[in-house]
């Protein structure tokens, strides 16, 4: 069959991935977070769950204290404020984590030595340029103004 002169596809990714060596793996005790009831995301992007969300605050400075520069660690209300994720529904408040860790340069946060993700090199999670900004390749005809 012949080209449809004017067909074209858009080819992307949906995230941009980090190489993280194994010596940039950061290993948390959940024994020291006696606050934590639950947790979710990706190495380089947890969230986690409290059991008091009104500690939240304090679990995030303490976290952030502990982290040095391995993580930016937020409130969800800090990290919503911020506007880093863009304009949140209030419905969708409550599905978001009460603590963000996000990763920082080449590091992950593991919380289990034996997560089987510390066997990828390729992470993502966080919200470093290298993982938000992806490339688009344009294929075939583009037209403007229509």
């Amino acid at each position: 069959a012949a080209a449809n002169p004017d067909a074209g596809i858009a080819v992307t990714a949906d995230h941009g991935m980090v190489d993280v060596p194994e010596d940039k793996h950061v290993l948390l005790d959940a024994d020291d977070l006696p606050q934590l009831d639950g947790l979710a995301g990706e190495p380089r992007g947890r969230q986690l769950r409290l059991r008091d969300p009104a500690a939240a605050e304090a679990v995030a400075e303490e976290l952030s204290d502990a982290l040095g520069k391995t993580a930016w660690v937020a409130s969800r209300e800090e990290l919503v404020d911020s506007g880093a994720l863009g304009r949140v529904d209030p419905e969708v408040l409550p599905r978001l984590g009460d603590v963000f860790i996000l990763s920082r340069g080449r590091h992950a946060h593991y919380f289990d030595e034996q997560d089987a993700a510390r066997g990828m090199i390729g992470q993502h999670g966080s919200m470093t340029d290298d993982e938000l900004l992806v490339p688009l390749i344009r294929l075939g005809a583009w037209r403007t103004g229509r």
